[in-house]
């Protein structure tokens, strides 16, 4: 039990140095940061051959770390709105370890997680991760999904669902039409409903 207490320390303190290392600079695009350095050489050129002060330069400076920060800031905000698949690996981690901690799983089991297989969206759920999970004991091998929800008021969420077997990656993601069956085979036929339902001709 302290050796799962202490990774989950070691993994908080880890997610925390992260997080502070990910601010808005990381965020701007490598051209725009190549680009911007590159107009601030060119102006510093330009003022050396033609005498001008240096004072100009600060302004370029100050005007391009503000373009930085625009693209920066925007690129974080919109990448926050929903989650990306390392949160939610992490999210469905942090839930493993949960269980663990009120005895729902053994805590001498073996935990593979993945593959992830990316954001799902139908039965009625908000788009969601799927991850595959295996747990391996002394005296068993379960398959288990887990779910994490990805937006709306429940983003972050997570729990383990059983599985039918091990989640391979391939599997189809189905998407629910909302043509029912009975309709498209009345369109394969050419059958024209709305006049046996409403009435009327063409």
């Amino acid at each position: 039990m302290k050796d799962i207490e202490q990774e989950e320390k070691e993994k908080q303190e880890k997610d925390k140095e992260e997080k502070k290392q990910e601010n808005w600079f990381t965020k701007v695009p490598a051209i725009w940061k190549l680009g911007g350095l590159g107009v601030i050489f060119f102006k510093y050129q330009s003022l050396i051959s033609s005498g001008g002060e240096i004072k100009e330069l600060f302004i370029w400076i100050i005007v391009i770390v503000l373009v930085w920060y625009f693209i920066g800031s925007e690129s974080k905000r919109r990448t926050t709105e929903i989650l990306t698949p390392r949160e939610a690996e992490e999210a469905l981690d942090k839930e493993i370890q949960r269980k663990i901690k009120k005895g729902q799983i053994n805590k001498w089991a073996k935990i593979y997680t993945g593959p992830n297989n990316g954001l799902f969206h139908h039965e009625g759920l908000p788009q969601h991760y799927q991850i595959g999970v295996e747990i391996v004991s002394e005296k068993s091998r379960e398959y288990k999904r887990g779910v994490v929800f990805a937006e709306g008021e429940t983003k972050g969420f997570a729990t383990l669902q059983e599985g039918r077997g091990r989640l391979t990656g391939r599997e189809a993601i189905p998407v629910i039409s909302p043509i029912p069956n009975w309709l498209k085979r009345s369109k394969k036929y050419d059958l024209d409903l709305d006049k046996y339902m409403f009435g009327g001709g063409k």
